[in-house]
Order: C-alpha cells, then sequence, then structure tokens
C-alpha cells in the first residue's frame, strides 16, 4: 500500500499536471499559428490560434457529440441558427446616446443583508444583477425603498449592478430573450440603479473559438440594449488574445455611448503573469479611444495604479462583505496593504460595527491606491 507521503507527492504531481496544460492553452503572440487556421473562414475575426501546446486548429476542442453539446461550434447541429441569433460575430452593432455618469473609486460587493441590522452607509455598493431577477425572470424588486431595505443600504446609495456571475446565471440573462430583457432593464431604471456591468459570457480556453466569438458578440447586443433603453452600462471586454483585445478597441473607438468597461481578473487573468497580459490588453483599448473611459474591476486590485494611467476605475471589492462575514478586521500595514484578523463577537451579535470599520479602511486603502482625479466623493 503506497505512503501517505507518497499519494500527497502524486497528487502534487497531477496538480502540477493539470495546471500545465491549462497554461498551455494560453495564448501567446510569440507562438506560431496553428496551420489549420489558414484556411479558416473566420480568421479575419479569430486571429488564429496560437499557443505552446500547438494543434491542428481550435477543432481539436470539439467533443465530437454534437447530439449533447451546446457549444457554439461548426460540428453542432444548431451552428447556422445559433450565428444567427446574433447577426454574425463581427463585433459591430448600431450607436447609441452616450450615459456618462461619475463612479465611485470603491464600491463593496453586497450578497445580501444577514447578521447587518442597519443600512450599511457606504458611498456605493455593488449586487448582482441576477440577484434582482426570479427564477422565472420576472423583476424581484419594484421600487428603490424594497431594494435597499432588502439588502440593507441606504437610498442614496450609489449602487451598480454586477453581471459577473457563475455561467448558469449569466445565461439566464439571454435566456430571458429580448422582451424579457427589455422588462428587467426597465425595471432597473424604475429602481434607479445608477450602473450595470453586463453580463461577461465566458470564454473558454478549451472550446472551439466559435463559441468565444458567439459569447463576446452577446456582450456587445447586451451593453447596447441597456444603452439604447437609456440605462448606463459598462461593457464587459472579456479577450483571449491579442486580436480579440484589438477588436474591442475598434469598437470601443467608434462607439462614444461606451463611457464604462468592466473586467474580471478573480478567475481566467488571476495568474500574476496573464493578469499583466490582460491589463496591457485593456490599457491598448484605452489610448485606441483616446478618451477618458471608466473601469470596473473585479479582483486584480494590484494593476489599478497601472490602469488609473489610462482609465478612472472603480475597484468592485469582495473581500469586506466576505471577510466581514468572517468576523476579519482589517488593518493597513506599513506598505499599505490591507491585513485581516479576527475579532470575536458575541454569538448572534450584529456585525454593522465590522463591516463600518472595514469600509472606512478600505475607502482609505482604496483612495491610496488609485491617484486622485474628480470624484463624487
Amino acid at each position: 500500500m503506497p505512503s501517505a507521503a507518497l499519494s500527497k507527492s502524486r497528487l502534487a504531481r497531477l496538480t502540477m499536471t493539470k495546471k500545465s496544460a491549462h497554461r498551455s492553452y494560453w495564448y501567446r503572440s510569440d507562438a506560431p499559428i496553428s496551420i489549420g487556421c489558414a484556411s479558416c473562414p473566420e480568421r479575419s475575426e479569430c486571429g488564429g490560434q496560437k499557443l505552446l501546446a500547438g494543434g491542428f486548429d481550435c477543432l481539436d476542442n470539439c467533443c465530437r457529440s454534437p447530439e449533447s453539446c451546446d457549444i457554439v461550434c461548426p460540428n453542432g447541429p444548431d451552428f447556422v441558427s445559433r450565428l444567427r441569433e446574433v447577426g454574425g460575430l463581427g463585433l459591430y452593432g448600431p450607436h447609441a446616446s452616450p450615459l456618462p455618469l461619475d463612479l465611485h473609486r470603491y464600491a463593496p460587493v453586497l450578497y445580501n443583508s444577514t447578521g447587518r441590522a442597519v443600512p450599511f452607509d457606504a458611498p456605493a455598493v455593488v449586487i448582482k444583477l441576477y440577484a434582482l431577477m426570479s427564477r422565472s425572470g420576472e423583476p424581484r424588486f419594484l421600487s428603490r425603498h424594497e431594494l435597499c431595505e432588502a439588502f440593507q443600504i441606504k437610498l442614496e446609495t450609489q449602487i451598480i449592478l454586477t453581471g459577473v456571475a457563475r455561467d448558469s446565471e449569466v445565461e439566464k440573462w439571454w435566456g430571458l430573450e429580448a422582451g424579457g430583457r427589455r422588462a428587467m432593464i426597465k425595471n432597473f431604471r424604475d429602481l434607479g440603479i445608477e450602473m450595470i456591468t453586463t453580463p461577461n459570457f465566458s470564454l473558454m480556453l478549451d472550446r472551439p473559438r466559435w463559441d468565444d466569438l458567439h459569447a463576446m458578440k452577446r456582450i456587445l447586443i447586451a451593453h447596447h440594449e441597456f444603452i439604447a433603453a437609456g440605462q448606463p452600462a459598462a461593457l464587459h471586454v472579456n479577450s483571449r488574445c491579442d486580436r480579440d483585445f484589438q477588436r474591442w478597441a475598434d469598437y470601443v473607438d467608434a462607439h462614444d455611448e461606451v463611457t464604462h468597461l468592466a473586467y474580471e481578473f478573480a478567475t481566467g487573468p488571476r495568474h500574476p503573469e496573464r493578469m499583466i497580459y490582460h491589463a496591457n490588453g485593456l490599457c491598448r483599448i484605452a489610448r485606441r479611444a483616446n478618451r477618458r473611459i471608466g473601469l470596473i474591476i473585479r479582483g486584480g486590485s494590484s494593476l489599478a495604479p497601472r490602469l488609473a494611467e489610462h482609465f478612472d476605475v472603480t475597484i468592485a471589492d469582495t473581500s469586506l462583505y466576505e471577510k466581514s462575514q468572517h468576523r476579519r478586521v482589517c488593518h493597513l500595514d506599513e506598505a499599505g496593504q490591507r491585513k485581516w484578523q479576527f475579532r470575536q463577537t458575541p454569538a448572534g451579535a450584529p456585525i454593522d460595527e465590522i463591516f463600518a470599520e472595514n469600509l472606512g479602511i478600505s475607502l482609505r486603502w482604496a483612495r491610496d491606491l488609485i491617484p486622485e482625479r474628480v470624484l463624487v466623493d
């Protein structure tokens, strides 16, 4: 029987193998383009596959089981209808009037009001877009007072809805279809929602690239639906490679209604190497637009000073909620970084004081992290 040490060693090797396999799917600008991309009709949109793992083309990732697959793939039986539903894979669309808005530089993400007894006195908060939808796709709140009461926040708090969530939740938004989405957007406007980040339809490393291009087009459509209805929204520019960032840069440059972008560094680009790559891509979008744009980031706060050279950055921070719920209180160390320490509280006691204390420290942290700019706070 293998020893416990041997089992741990094998587990470590397996883990490293999985990590290496994952990294082999990262786009590398210095890698040779896959030979099968030469004749691909979507190469102008995709840019071509450049991976350390090599391969003939992205169809190497086809599951070859179209009867049970819902991925956008040329081998799928509904491929043509999936392209028609988004009007083609190019990042183009109608224009709309800009809806400029100043956002605070820091906004904690709140998932609920558990453990709090009084309204949270924060300048701005972030709430999941999908928390405002019932399972049947109907609005859960009919007034701002009702919404603020449910999340224990003040009426004057700036509310940002985030489209970042698990794929199953994100897909529910598209599943509403155009009529249902219009009804929900009207509800958001009635609630006085200040800003929404578009649903971040996923770009996956190990799928045919048509699925990525389809996801990006859905993001663009969702953004236009918000803006055209008079609801300020941030375009979530999900990208995997140089060509993705270039296409978004072309779109943002041509569409003045894109006043804010959104990006999520906490999952796919969370590796330090990829964080830098994605941050560089965002900066290229800003330089191409040649105008000051807002940027809402989730994760990647260490990149905020660099990104602030090109954007008005807002940090959507999940740490405050998660740490406060677990009775962790923060302080700033000598380097200005937040450190968290457990604080014992009586059983059943509300944690409003911990939330308030963590908010005060986090606001200071954000002010030091992001250079001064003209703000509403």
